[in-house]
Formats: C-alpha cells, structure tokens, sequence
C-alpha cells in the first residue's frame, strides 16, 4: 500500500486500483448511489472519482451519458460537462476552452480537483496554471 492511499485510509477514503467498474448506479433522481465493479461487487458512495490513465478510457461515460468526448471528456473551465451532473477533472477532463490538449501532471491534479469542488459546492472559480510543458 502506498503513501497516498495509506493516508486517505486515515480518514476513512477506500481507494480501489486496477479494478474496472461495470456500472454506476443512480438513484431515481439520477444520483450517483454507487458503483458496480466487474466482478460484481457493489459499493455504495456519495460521489464517485475515477482515474483511467493516460489514455482516457471513455467508454463507461459514453455509454451512461451523452457527453462530449474528443480526446477526454469535453468541460468548461469549471471542469463541469454540458451535464451539469457530470464533471471531469485530471486526465479524463479535456477543459478545451481553457488549456489546448489534456494535463496530467500531480499540480493539475490538485487544481482541477479543487475547482470542482467548489464549483459543486456553488462557488465558481477559474484558475489558469503556468503549464510545466
């Protein structure tokens, strides 16, 4: 086990690795409520936060919803799709009105997430970084 995921467990954060998930689940309003994995296992969840790589694997979204997806799931710069349910941040947000491609480096990660979240909380930021590259 990791740093990170030694430290999340602290406070009670579950981080699951090299597992596929099958399927989000909604309630009737369409919330998220969970998540079911390949191998059947259903896990219960008040938001969910999924990390695919380099490579964004978009398939579960396409699938799910129709959203944008040209090389990552299309955002504004707050990071929310043109559903206002769904929001992508890191290597799976392609934020095209702000950056020319996808950034997938540890201070974006943090940025991105960070915008986000407030931006679910009600409070709208946009932050441009300096790019490393």
């Amino acid at each position: 086990m990791n740093y990170c995921t030694k430290l999340n467990a602290t406070v009670g954060v579950n981080i699951s690795t090299n597992t596929a998930c099958d399927e989000i689940l909604t309630n009737q309003k369409g919330q998220v409520k969970g998540v079911r994995l390949a191998d059947g296992t259903e896990l219960t969840c008040q938001l969910m936060l999924a990390s695919i790589g380099v490579i964004s694997d978009t398939r579960l979204v396409e699938k799910k919803a129709s959203i944008a997806v040209i090389n990552g799931i299309v955002v504004s710069a707050s990071y929310c799709s043109h559903d206002p349910a769904i929001r992508a941040i890191v290597d799976v947000a392609n934020a095209t009105d702000s950056y020319v491609s996808r950034i997938e480096y540890i201070h974006h990660v943090q940025l991105s997430a960070r915008i986000a979240a407030l931006n679910m909380l009600g409070t709208t930021i946009t932050t441009y970084e300096a790019l490393w590259f």
